[in-house]
């Protein structure tokens, strides 16, 4: 992702006053295969069912006639982290140093890399 930052700061459209934008965006499942999914909040349909969780940043302008997607992460049900679901957690792929973490959590980790990196936007930390 920290290419994909470094090319959207060189637009010219993304040089000063960005403002940074955090959300959550669900998608429909319906098993428990999909590394990720489960019973949790589904903002789309409004209410608890069976789906995946992504937590994006994205970035407008200052203009804001332009918006990219700057980061994102996967979160994870805390039923993924528990002893039942190891063998689950290892056919796909998930890290062994993966712990649960917030949306929030997620979120602000999002912030902090793109504030390291030095990526132009109006917030201070």
């Amino acid at each position: 992702m920290g290419k994909v930052r470094a090319d959207v700061a060189a637009q010219d459209e993304f040089q000063s006053g960005n403002m940074l934008l955090l959300d959550e965006s669900a998608d429909d499942k319906s098993g428990t295969h999909t590394v990720g999914s489960g019973r949790q909040y589904n903002g789309r349909r409004g209410k608890v069912d069976n789906c995946i969780v992504g937590v994006f940043l994205s970035c407008v302008d200052a203009s804001c006639q332009y918006h990219t997607w700057i980061d994102g992460e996967l979160f994870l049900v805390e039923d993924w982290f528990s002893g039942a679901w190891a063998e689950r957690r290892r056919q796909a792929g998930v890290p062994d140093d993966r712990e649960f973490q917030t949306k929030l959590t997620l979120g602000w980790q999002m912030i902090q890399r793109v504030h390291a990196e030095g990526f132009p936007c109006s917030c201070r930390l």
